[in-house]
C-alpha cells in the first residue's frame, strides 16, 4: 500500500469517527433540548425509547458511509485493475478485449484465442497489460 492511501484510509477512520461522536452528542443534547424545556411532554420509558432509537438511526447511517468508504473504486485504473473480461480478436501484437462492455486495447506475453476469459493486470495510458485466467482461478 503507498503511503498517501495508508494516509487517506486513517484519515478516513478519523473521520468516521468525528461523525459518530458528533452524532452522538447531537442527538443527546437535543433529547436534553427536549426534556429540559419540555418542548415534547414524555414520559420516562418513551424518553429512552426515543433515544436509543436516535442513536440506533445515526449509528446505522455512520456504518453505512464505512462501508461505502471501504468500497473498491469502481472507476480508472484501480476499478479496471483485476477486472475480468473476454478476448474479442487480435490485430497484430495487440488484443481487443471487452472488459465491463467496453472494447480496450491489451498486450498479454501469452497466446490468447477469441473468447478466453482474462483478468487485467495493470493499465498504461489506454492500454490494458491482461493474462489468460487460469483454470483453478475461476470465481
Amino acid at each position: 500500500m503507498k503511503w498517501y492511501q495508508s494516509l487517506l484510509a486513517h484519515q478516513t477512520i478519523a473521520l468516521v469517527l468525528v461523525v459518530i461522536v458528533f452524532l452522538a452528542v447531537d442527538d443527546l443534547l437535543m433529547l436534553l433540548f427536549i426534556q429540559h424545556f419540555e418542548v415534547i411532554r414524555l414520559s420516562d420509558w418513551s424518553y429512552h425509547i426515543v433515544h436509543a432509537l436516535i442513536f440506533l438511526s445515526s449509528l446505522v447511517i455512520a456504518l453505512l458511509v464505512v462501508k461505502a468508504l471501504r468500497r473498491k473504486p469502481v472507476t480508472g485504473e484501480e476499478g479496471l485493475t483485476g477486472a475480468r473480461g473476454s478476448v474479442l480478436n487480435r490485430t497484430g501484437v495487440e488484443y481487443q478485449v471487452q472488459i465491463q462492455g467496453e472494447i480496450w486495447q491489451a498486450l498479454c506475453d501469452e497466446a490468447l484465442l477469441p473468447g478466453e476469459d482474462i483478468v487485467v493486470d495493470s493499465v498504461d495510458g489506454l492500454r490494458l497489460r491482461v493474462r489468460k485466467i487460469a483454470p483453478g482461478d475461476e470465481r
